[in-house]
């Protein structure tokens, strides 16, 4: 076990068991045993902060933020972040230890998440309908609400929960608020139509009843343009 920690650091099997188990005493003897890197990339490309943060272990991520060199924003474009795997987990109390971070980039995209690439950290916990987290996030001052989706429909939080059928998410991003109903992504579909288009009788319910329109479809399946802003 030594060998393998002092050759490779964090990488060995033991010391991902450690990681993964949240095991903060171990940590902690390795560290002292000396030789140990504390950002190395596994065959995922997660580091052990992600691994900790990934599996909700907040004592492990508590005792790892407390390290001088640890790196809370990877360094590579695309690269998913401690704070993304936490919020893809669902993990609220290590997302709000993250989010009291100054330097942390709350906005800061995965490379490939589902069917979107480049998805912020509120993409995610939307869409997966973690609606706790999504409140979470949220609270946050740093929250880009309206986040653009880096590809090609440019789809915002508000247009992926629906696709994904979050129901319950939809409706905390009204609560909130901030979230533009009427922006449209680049093929100029508003949030209103995605949920007319995919058949989400529920989130086309909420979304009427909060910008007071209705939405037709027309008879190639698409969006009807004489409906689409007839007062309901």
């Amino acid at each position: 076990m030594w060998r393998q920690c002092r050759a490779h650091g964090w990488v060995g099997p033991e010391a991902t068991a450690h990681r993964l188990r949240g095991e903060v005493a171990a940590m902690r003897t390795l560290l002292e045993f000396g030789h140990v890197r504390l950002n190395p990339l596994d065959s995922y490309g997660d580091t052990p902060l992600s691994l900790a943060a990934s599996g909700g272990h907040l004592g492990a991520v508590e005792f790892l933020l407390g390290l001088d060199e640890i790196q809370i924003n990877p360094l590579e474009p695309g690269r998913v972040s401690p704070f993304w795997r936490a919020v893809a987990g669902g993990h609220e109390a290590v997302v709000r230890l993250l989010l009291s971070l100054p330097s942390l980039q709350t906005n800061r995209c995965h490379s490939r998440w589902a069917e979107w690439p480049c998805a912020s950290p509120l993409h995610a916990a939307a869409g997966v309908g973690h609606v706790e987290t999504v409140r979470v996030i949220l609270a946050s001052k740093n929250a880009d609400v309206n986040f653009c989706l880096q590809n090609h429909p440019c789809d915002t939080p508000l247009h992926v929960a629906i696709v994904m059928g979050s129901e319950e998410a939809v409706r905390v991003l009204l609560e909130d608020g901030r979230a533009d109903v009427d922006r449209p992504n680049k093929q100029r579909i508003t949030a209103l139509e995605v949920a007319v288009e995919v058949g989400h009788k529920g989130i086309v319910r909420m979304l009427r009843l909060r910008n007071g329109r209705r939405v037709g479809v027309n008879t190639r399946g698409g969006l009807g343009d004489s409906e689409r802003q007839t007062p309901g």
